[in-house]
């Protein structure tokens, strides 16, 4: 079984190469596996969507801050 690169997945992701990674994890899942085998691999994959979802949510709480602040800095009649 083909080893799946996780560290250049998440590079990546980095870059937001989203086709490419997304390409990466296809190619590995398209294998022959046996039940242990995939029953780890989508541990693994689960573990890295949460990465993934935790990067996209610190992102969009960056940005709420940011208009949060913005607001609160508009005058009273605006």
């Amino acid at each position: 079984m083909k080893d799946i690169n996780a560290k250049k997945i998440e590079k990546l992701l980095k870059e937001e190469r989203y086709d490419e990674a997304r390409s990466l994890l296809a190619d590995f899942f398209s294998q022959e596996l046996t039940k242990e085998d995939r029953a780890s691999l989508y541990l693994d994959y689960a573990l890295l969507h949460l990465k993934v979802m935790n990067r996209i949510a610190a992102r969009y709480n960056k940005q709420l801050k940011t208009i949060r602040k913005n607001l609160s800095e508009l005058p009273e009649n605006a």
